[in-house]
């Protein structure tokens, strides 16, 4: 079992509770063939500004992949202005494990919201920093 950190936005966070699957770009098509049922998907969602607030970035769940993945270009989730016309067709299904928000909580002040975060599989338990290796792996949002 490895345990994944994907990168997400408020948005398609929603999406993930509402539908439970998770996509990436066609780009990650090769990483995403690695991903198994049995993984954990940490989501990692990036801070955002809406109106006058700001919503800061968490991890806000880990959710374990229930489907091997698969290929839909159905449209599903919100497409950030930078990548154009992307659907995130590889997709899997995911299960809830926890949750660890609902809405976030206002920050007075903001960073950088187009900073991301890779993702580093970890071999192991979660927590177990002996099982981190040393290669970096992405697992992009949508």
């Amino acid at each position: 079992m490895i345990h994944w950190i994907a990168s997400s936005n408020w948005d398609n966070w929603k999406i993930l509770e509402q539908k439970h699957v998770w996509g990436v770009p066609k780009r990650n098509r090769t990483l995403m063939q690695r991903v198994k049922p049995g993984d954990t998907i940490l989501v990692y969602v990036r801070q955002e500004k809406e109106g006058d607030t700001i919503l800061p970035s968490a991890i806000t769940g880990a959710y374990e992949v229930v489907s091997e993945p698969y290929e839909d270009h159905t449209r599903l989730f919100t497409t950030p202005p930078q990548m154009g016309d992307e659907v995130f067709p590889f997709r899997m299904k995911v299960h809830h494990e926890q949750n660890n928000v609902e809405r976030p909580p206002p920050h007075s002040h903001a960073r950088d919201p187009r900073r991301g975060l890779s993702a580093y599989p970890q071999a192991g338990r979660a927590g177990d920093l002996n099982g981190v290796r040393d290669r970096r792996r992405h697992l992009p949002y949508p």
